[in-house]
């Protein structure tokens, strides 16, 4: 969907490279496949594959900015993203104009995958045509693929608790 000055979210850690200041534009770099190690590289393999296939209009998880829509979604994504690790990280609220598509991400996460016994195919084929894909996501597990113009409009430090 087109989306103009959508309030979103996006982590980072706090010692990680380029970090952002309010006001800033987010300029997501493009990922390549040899990036990921396994197993993420066939399941990000599997999942481009079936994206370029089956739903080519749809944005690459390659090139998109990840987002997440509210900070109850917030907690989930540092667990995902971090583990119970005790990393420190950013909180940046941004403002989104460019195109979002919302996906469920527990169709990507790696034990959903093996508890339900699903091929990196089948759990493509679910994320893709998942049922985040609304204006208003009710999902605490969303994933917003996003492109365009990402603008940091405040920034908050936290520290990932679980």
């Amino acid at each position: 969907m087109e989306v103009k000055n959508f309030k979103a979210y996006h982590l980072k850690k706090v010692e990680e490279e380029n970090n952002y200041d309010i006001g800033q534009f987010i300029i997501e770099k493009k990922r390549r496949l040899s990036d990921f190690t396994s197993p993420k590289i066939e399941i990000e393999t599997a999942f481009e594959n079936i994206r370029k296939n089956k739903y080519p209009t749809l944005l690459s998880r390659l090139s998109a900015l990840f987002v997440c829509p509210d900070e109850e979604n917030v907690k989930t994504w540092a667990y995902y993203k971090y583990g119970r690790q005790k990393i420190e990280y950013y909180v940046f609220e941004l403002s989104l104009t460019g195109n979002l598509y919302w996906v469920d991400a527990c169709h990507y996460n790696e034990s959903f995958i093996d508890n339900t016994n699903l091929d990196y195919e089948k759990a493509a084929n679910l994320y893709w045509t998942s049922e985040s894909n609304k204006h208003v996501v009710k999902n605490y597990e969303a994933e917003g693929l996003f492109t365009g113009r990402a603008e940091v409009i405040s920034i908050v430090k936290k520290m990932n608790s679980r």
